[in-house]
């Protein structure tokens, strides 16, 4: 049983830090919009903004390569949910206030208002990060990695077909309002 955790933690860890280095990457690519992404949650003092998102920037990419690469993953898996965690109530704080037309700032260059699926996404995101990080392969086992890489892959893969239909559905029912 002990190896199905290892290879299910294994999975997750490389879909979530693939999620992040794709996230990140796209973030600094789009840095500046993604500033005013994170400044349109009013959270942080304006002043703040520019720390803050170089700060998710890097803990992004950072936790993506070491949880894909299996360096200390247990740590890295823990940084990733917190991450999601936080991601999470940000997006509940803004709907809770009526504020559900600020982008969700996941993928930079994909828009998507906030909404409560996201929120309950981000926490079993977090949930799973937090669960995998005491089953945690180590890297110097490349079998298992060669086993659960796929399977992380058709997590991204999932997450990202997932994001896309409900953008969809979103920009559909926006559509029908206005008609």
């Amino acid at each position: 049983m002990s190896a199905v955790l290892d290879l299910l933690a294994t999975a997750l860890q490389v879909g979530i830090g693939l999620i992040f280095i794709i996230a990140g990457s796209g973030k600094l690519g789009h840095w500046h919009e993604f500033k005013g992404t994170l400044d349109a949650y009013r959270l942080l003092p304006a002043g703040a903004v520019r720390l803050a998102a170089a700060i998710i920037v890097a803990a992004e990419v950072v936790s993506g390569l070491a949880l894909v690469l299996g360096l200390e993953a247990g740590r890295f898996a823990f940084v990733a949910g917190a991450m999601f965690a936080c991601f999470a109530a940000a997006m509940a704080i803004n709907l809770t206030r009526g504020r559900r037309f600020i982008d969700c700032g996941c993928f930079q260059g994909v828009r998507q208002p906030i909404e409560w699926r996201l929120v309950v996404r981000n926490v079993a995101l977090a949930l799973a990060a937090f669960a995998s990080g005491d089953y945690s392969m180590a890297a110097v086992d490349p079998q298992r990695w060669i086993q659960a890489a796929p399977a992380g892959v058709a997590i991204v893969v999932l997450y990202f077909a997932l994001s896309a239909v409900w953008a969809l559905d979103t920009s559909r029912a926006a559509a029908f309002k206005r008609s």
